[in-house]
């Protein structure tokens, strides 16, 4: 059996700070916008269709609830009114966010406070609920599914704690990459600024490690995969790039072979099963399959179906706003990313690590519903720095920016 170590003592706070920081810094972008209308700041053609998709997707959702042709009505439910306001606030939100970061360039100052506060909250959490060294003794179980020791030191579960340390670490790269490109651009003459954050590494590996939470485990693994094989790939001649694609696709046919595909099914049916037994057949049943359960919160989905949890961004978006509404929503984000990765040739490190960002949140969406898209600061700062990258790539190359 797993140790788990839960606090009943995190404070219901910074739930309630979020939400009034959300509306709040809405309101100090909008302000500043007015401000600035005279300015106008690039915006690239795959940032313009990630947004228009969005748009798109979110029109359906209040068509289908509006309508009633959702399983619970847009005008029977507040839930549906405040969940579809939350994720409107939010794009609107991070639209001004890039255009104001990208005008007066703050992308650096952003990233620093982000990396500040996380950091600050963690050493906090580390200090007031430190336990010692418990968790080594299960270091060699820390991926198996039972007979790992978790705590989850105060946060409300454990794998928030480990989603905060994975961000921290993820951040801390990004902001090295930046300081880099300053530095080169002669911005500034140090880029030694993200070594102040280096002090906090130890404290944010034992919280990661202590959470045992493979999904932020495996995430930050793939992430520095993903980024060292953008950097192989970038700076490999024709041959040896042949050679890449021949051994990753030998490796791919050998996995395919080689593996218990069967055992790794049931283990993921044994820890996620629970997200999707009896969800498909309500859809079905209740003849909501194209147009989702409704735009609710995952709280809500939760009582409507009688789920005692969701752990899948995914699973979260086609009951929300069903079959139509998956395939919109999924199809601008995968539009965006294969925009993204064209030409890596020319990707700066910072760019790379975002396109590894991009990977992290992919994967990371398969097991957690709680970061993703619409909800929280931590999904802010991401697809605020995808969208700049996004545009500062095109900005730079000018290989795909005619007509934007």
């Amino acid at each position: 059996m797993d140790f788990e170590y839960y606090s009943t003592t995190a404070s219901p706070l910074p739930n309630v700070l979020a939400s009034f920081s959300t509306v709040l810094l809405w309101g100090v972008c909008l302000l500043i916008d007015m401000a600035s209308r005279t300015r106008n700041v690039f915006v690239c053609r795959g940032v313009k269709f990630f947004f228009a998709g969005i748009s798109l997707w979110m029109l359906w959702a209040a068509f289908a609830n509006f309508t009633g042709m959702s399983l619970v009505s847009l005008t029977a439910s507040f839930s549906s009114y405040r969940e579809y306001i939350v994720v409107g606030v939010f794009t609107h939100t991070l639209f001004l966010s890039v255009k104001i970061i990208e005008l007066y360039d703050m992308k650096s100052q952003i990233v620093n406070i982000t990396i500040a506060v996380l950091g600050a909250y963690l050493l906090y959490a580390f200090v007031y609920f430190f336990r010692g060294f418990d968790f080594v003794a299960s270091l060699s179980n820390i991926f198996q599914k039972s007979d790992r020791y978790r705590y989850a030191y105060g946060f409300r579960h454990v794998n928030t704690a480990g989603r905060l340390c994975l961000f921290f670490f993820v951040f801390v790269m990004m902001y090295r990459a930046i300081l880099s490109e300053r530095k080169l651009s002669h911005k500034i003459r140090r880029a030694t600024g993200w070594k102040k954050f280096a002090v906090l590494f130890p404290a944010v590996l034992m919280i990661l490690l202590s959470t045992a939470s493979r999904t932020s485990l495996s995430a930050l693994i793939l992430f520095c995969l993903v980024y060292w094989s953008l950097n192989i790939y970038q700076r490999a001649g024709f041959h040896v790039k042949a050679m890449m694609i021949t051994f990753t696709v030998w490796i791919v046919f050998m996995l395919a072979v080689t593996i218990d595909w069967l055992a790794i099914w049931n283990y993921f049916w044994e820890s996620r099963g629970m997200n999707y037994i009896g969800l498909f057949p309500l859809l079905v049943n209740k003849g909501v399959l194209a147009t989702g359960v409704g735009m609710l919160s995952r709280g809500a989905i939760n009582e409507v179906t009688n789920m005692p949890y969701m752990d899948s961004y995914y699973l979260s978006i086609l009951l929300k706003t069903g079959l139509v509404g998956f395939t919109l929503f999924f199809a601008t984000v995968f539009c965006f990313i294969v925009m993204y990765f064209r030409n890596i040739k020319g990707m700066t490190e910072l760019q790379k690590l975002a396109g590894a960002l991009i990977v992290l949140i992919l994967y990371y969406g398969i097991f957690e519903g709680g970061v993703f898209y619409g909800h929280n600061a931590l999904d802010l700062i991401n697809w605020i720095l995808l969208i700049s990258c996004m545009n500062e790539k095109y900005r730079v190359s000018g290989t795909i920016t005619k007509g934007s």
